[in-house]
């Protein structure tokens, strides 16, 4: 496994609160990630998921970290691991110096780049975490409500701060309490001030009952400048507490406006939450049911839901953010397939080929310098467009689908005299265990009906269907997709997959579904075509491990 650092990484105040900030007022343009738990613990319980909107967060057993596990993993170091974005994606940085990370099974010394899918597991029997990134306009920041917003933020962002934000609070508290103490000062001495001019104004008017006529009058002319002064005085007193009065009340009302705000927030999420938990509850029930469609009691009727897939371009970005447009000699072409709850489901090896051997080598001279590419932290993205025989057209890439890379493992190849070839270490995906799929969710309605129950408990000996588009033949078939059969070889599965015997099917039809006709008649699919094995047996991963 190649791995080399872009930048040393360092918690930083604009990674964690900066980038909150940005987040808490709309986040244009800014996508989020999901880290799925997948063991349970006393701060967070298997299947729980998190949103993380800030660029830096850290794993470990401390206090500061964003995401944080109880004592009770003792492998697990206090600051074990973070996950930092750079440029349009993320990276996993391994942080601890004396227990390992793991990235699908494989540790990481320094940092490798993450892929929607990717599991993350700190030390070897530690906690896992998966990593989702969803799709589309769904992973844009601004599609979260504010109020959530909110709660992440203090989460995230502040949780790093803690500390700091406990002695900011202690300073604006005593800038709170000066200001009431200079108010209550201000009105003493003011009241002094009164008490003086009513004095004054006493000791004249007793000396008014003794003088003349004339001094009567003059006496009385400054009676009433002192009188006038004194109650401007007085006015000019009451304005300034009246004044005070009221800035306090106001800061009175926002603080309580504030703690208002923060129960709401905390309440609401309490809301989100147990909302997020029915419904996820209702989608594995209704995951683990047959979906709702009719109709399909002839294979000529799935046919509007199957698409030929065509490779558009690849793309390679290099570390350093340079894109270019590599030049594919063997273009390669599949089937995918439109479920009814709206998921486009097809083989991995269509969309991540150059992860994959092809007739037991190690890739074609296409596929090679790609893999070494993405080994050596770089980026490639495959751009495809999917047609089906009625004309509907899909563009996606391949960044877009959710793959299981749980299995991947690593090779390095040799020269003539054994030595190491430099740069030749490759990342290559099992071409069985129920591994090689891929998907996207759509916003399509109406699909193929599925049966993830049946799929796993097929009986030996029951007839399958196949529907596909072979390479030769695209999408140029007026008659749609070809058909093609097999036989379940025995009951149940076989390291993950379905085996069948007496299989035919093109070649180029890898990510065509299967499907086993129900007891009502229907065609439902309960796999998709991986491989063809030795003879006529057949690979089929079973629709059951598409999750």
């Amino acid at each position: 496994m190649v791995q080399r650092q872009t930048e040393p990484y360092r918690r930083s105040f604009s990674g964690s609160v900066g980038a909150g900030m940005g987040a808490l007022m709309g986040g244009a343009h800014k996508q989020f990630y999901v880290l799925e738990h997948r063991m349970s613990s006393k701060y967070h319980r298997a299947g729980e998921t998190q949103k993380i909107i800030v660029d830096q967060i850290e794993m470990g057993r401390d206090p500061r970290c964003q995401v944080r596990f109880d004592d009770s993993f003792t492998s697990v170091s206090r600051r074990h691991a973070a996950i930092v974005r750079d440029g349009a994606g993320w990276k996993l940085v391994h942080l601890s110096k004396v227990n390992t990370t793991l990235l699908n099974g494989r540790p990481v010394t320094d940092e490798w780049y993450l892929q929607n899918g990717d599991e993350i597991q700190l030390s070897s029997n530690g906690p896992r975490i998966g990593f989702i990134v969803p799709q589309g306009d769904r992973s844009m920041i601004k599609n979260i409500n504010f109020t959530e917003r909110f709660s992440l933020f203090r989460q995230q962002a502040l949780k790093p701060y803690k500390q700091m934000m406990v002695w900011m609070s202690v300073v604006f508290l005593l800038v709170i309490g000066g200001f009431i103490g200079w108010s209550v000062l201000n009105q003493q001495q003011n009241q002094k001030t009164n008490e003086m001019l009513a004095g004054s104004i006493a000791s004249v008017s007793a000396r008014q009952d003794s003088a003349g006529i004339e001094a009567q009058k003059q006496l009385a002319a400054v009676s009433n400048q002192a009188q006038t002064a004194a109650q401007a005085a007085i006015q000019a007193s009451q304005a300034s507490q009246a004044s005070t009065s009221q800035g306090i009340n106001q800061l009175r009302s926002e603080l309580v406006d504030l703690k208002s705000d923060l129960k709401s927030a905390r309440e609401e999420k309490t809301e989100s939450e147990s909302a997020k938990q029915t419904v996820s509850a209702g989608e594995q029930a209704a995951a683990s049911a047959v979906p709702v469609a009719t109709g399909m009691t002839s294979y000529e009727s799935c046919f509007p839901y199957i698409y030929y897939i065509q490779l558009d371009k690849v793309e390679r970005t290099n570390k350093k953010g340079k894109t270019e447009v590599i030049n594919i000699i063997n273009r390669w072409a599949g089937t995918g397939f439109l479920l009814s709850d709206g998921r486009f489901v097809t083989s991995r090896r269509i969309i991540e080929r150059w992860y994959f051997q092809v007739n037991g080598n190690l890739m074609d001279e296409d596929m090679r310098p790609l893999n070494k590419a993405v080994c050596n932290l770089e980026r490639v993205v495959a751009y495809f467009t999917a047609y089906s025989s009625t004309g509907d057209a899909l563009a996606f890439t391949s960044d877009q689908f959710t793959c299981d890379r749980s299995a991947d493992t690593y090779t390095v190849l040799r020269g003539p005299l054994g030595g190491l070839v430099k740069g030749a270490r490759l990342r290559i995906a099992p071409s069985n265990g129920g591994k090689d799929w891929a998907y996207f969710q759509t916003a399509k309605k109406g699909g193929l009906k599925f049966d993830t129950s049946k799929s796993t408990s097929l009986g030996r000996g029951i007839p399958l269907t196949i529907l596909g588009f072979p390479a030769e033949v695209g999408i140029n078939s007026a008659s749609g997709p070809v058909y093609g059969s097999g036989v379940t070889a025995h009951s149940g599965l076989d390291r993950g997959d379905i085996m069948t015997t007496n299989t035919s099917f093109e070649i180029g039809g890898s990510g065509a579904p299967v499907f086993a006709v129900s007891e009502t008649g229907e065609y439902e699919v309960v796999g998709l075509i991986s491989s063809m094995a030795e003879g006529l047996r057949g690979v089929v991963v079973p629709i059951a491990a598409v999750r």
